[in-house]
């Protein structure tokens, strides 16, 4: 680095902790859905919250045949074994939203939802690739600042505070809008990430399933988030501050 001069040593260092801060960020999102997002416990207690279970029970109406007769029978443990299938469904694990009971393929979910769920999937693959990108910048961040960490104090130590602090301004701006009014951000989501008109189905066993946890699921996804960036903006702070005193002993 010292073939280069101050200026492009300060701009590689800033945009390395933009980007390093950046790909933290999505690695503690993804973290922070992904543990109640998979979590039975989680589930147990949203679906006996929210009378679940006889909500898609009731859904049965919409079905023929031995999805029927599935649905209309289905018991909690069942249940939960299904919303597992549908998550392992998103995260690539699963080929089919459907199931298979006792060798028998079962169109638990209709073609709307099916349709639905598979742009879901493809919106998790999405997301699944961009935190793979994030786990590539928090890498080269890391071997920098350890490689040059005379540059990386003199010129980047606040960067992750500063990156931290306008990624959460825009998230709260677009908190505030989606609490004033509520219905047409859901609708701007929607027609940012999934095509067409797949996801404005009201009715079936998707719907029933999943309707009620997201007032259950985002306070925890969001808690999860605040604590793993607060523990990340706490070790920066600390390495900042032993970094330091250590350039300042060395030069003594």
């Amino acid at each position: 680095m010292k073939v280069l001069s101050e200026k492009s040593q300060r701009v590689i260092s800033r945009l390395i902790g933009v980007l390093t801060t950046i790909g933290v960020f999505l690695l503690c999102g993804f973290i922070a859905i992904i543990v109640p997002a998979t979590s039975r416990a989680f589930y147990n207690h949203q679906f006996n919250k929210n009378d679940t279970l006889n909500k898609v029970h009731q859904q049965s109406y919409y079905l023929s045949g031995e999805a029927k007769t599935y649905v209309a029978n289905l018991t909690l443990d069942e249940l939960l074994s299904l919303m597992d299938h549908t998550m392992e469904y998103c995260l690539y694990f699963e080929d089919d939203l459907n199931i298979v009971v006792d060798g028998n393929y079962l169109e638990v979910f209709r073609p709307d939802e099916y349709e639905h769920m598979r742009d879901v999937k493809k919106v998790f693959g999405g997301g699944m690739v961009l935190v793979g990108v994030g786990v590539l910048f928090i890498v080269v961040g890391v071997v920098f600042n350890l490689k040059f960490r005379s540059i990386y104090l003199k010129y980047a130590k606040k960067t992750p505070f500063y990156t931290l602090a306008v990624i959460l301004g825009l998230l709260l701006l677009i908190a505030l809008f989606a609490v004033i009014d509520f219905d047409t951000a859901f609708t701007i989501f929607h027609q940012i990430f999934f095509y067409g008109k797949q996801w404005t189905f009201s009715s079936g066993v998707m719907v029933a399933m999943i309707a009620d946890i997201f007032t259950g699921l985002a306070p925890i996804i969001l808690l999860v988030w605040v604590a793993l960036l607060g523990a990340y903006i706490t070790a920066v702070y600390f390495y900042n501050k032993a970094l330091k005193k250590r350039l300042i002993k060395n030069l003594d």
